[in-house]
């Protein structure tokens, strides 16, 4: 009887024990904010767990990703449980690297995706529908009401993942009717729900290079393909930088940043050259 009663309630204890280490709404919320203070709080209790999920199957690491309006206090929390052996890839459902690449608003969104895919981040994570991030970026060219900047880095959002070898063969794009959807059909979807891509320049710039990469056979090979819609964008903010160096030169601004004061002092030859190795980074 007194085994019985004991294997009855090990189930419970178990489900206990689960509760304890789940992620409290309260310390996702924080991480949400980007309270650093509030999350190292939580994780110096004995029964924090790093990788810790709330009911939707998210841990920390989902919840410092998720804010519409990523700030540097997200990015900071997302080095530091990197820091402290958060998985990259823990969950269920969608990746954190599949909650970036729809946030656009602001440029610590780029810098969050280049942090995960650096730590390991899988570009070709699936989603409850079969879905890769580089699918869910593409797809976010549906949102008409993004900005020209957001636009802009949207586009950059899904050369960050061909960089880093997203897929782009049959079956990352989903499943229609039980078959792998392939790159074609799942663009042609996006045209097909709003037409009015068909003249957004910045998809048809998604499309130019995604198509590209894929009859290419990787990023690389196509990168400096004079048809690489990217190389144009790329050349916004170097050019930006020579502007800024004309009028420091006529006195007419100026820079403390004793980096732009010694790249200002080369010829402008080596200063492209220079540039050529800074990748773009869309402004908020």
């Amino acid at each position: 009887m007194e085994d019985n009663d004991l294997t009855q309630r090990e189930p419970q204890v178990l489900a206990a024990n689960m509760t304890d280490r789940a992620l409290p709404g309260s310390v996702a919320n924080a991480a949400e904010r980007g309270d650093l203070q509030a999350v190292k709080a939580w994780l110096a209790r004995p029964s924090s767990e790093i990788n810790a999920m709330d009911r939707s199957r998210w841990t920390l690491l989902h919840h410092a990703c998720l804010p519409i309006d990523l700030s540097a206090d997200n990015l900071a929390l997302a080095e530091y449980l990197l820091s402290r052996g958060a998985s990259v890839n823990h969950g269920d459902g969608g990746s954190a690297l599949h909650i970036l690449v729809v946030r656009p608003s602001t440029s610590y969104s780029t810098d969050m995706i280049g942090l995960l895919l650096r730590a390991g981040a899988d570009v070709n994570a699936r989603d409850i529908h079969s879905h890769s991030p580089i699918a869910w970026a593409i797809e976010k060219f549906r949102d008409l009401g993004l900005g020209e900047s957001e636009r802009t880095r949207q586009l950059q959002f899904t050369v960050q993942l061909l960089r880093h070898g997203a897929s782009l063969a049959d079956g990352f794009f989903g499943r229609e009717d039980g078959e792998p959807r392939s790159l074609e059909d799942f663009i042609d979807k996006q045209k097909y729900s709003v037409p009015d891509l068909t003249s957004n320049k910045h998809f048809l710039d998604c499309q130019a290079i995604v198509t590209g990469v894929k009859t290419a056979g990787s990023w690389r090979a196509f990168r400096d393909d004079k048809n690489n819609p990217w190389r144009a964008y790329e050349r916004v903010p170097r050019k930006a930088v020579l502007r800024l160096r004309s009028l420091v030169a006529r006195g007419r601004a100026k820079t403390t940043n004793p980096l732009f004061n010694a790249l200002f002092a080369s010829p402008n030859e080596i200063v492209w050259h220079v540039l050529g190795f800074w990748r773009a980074r869309i402004p908020s």
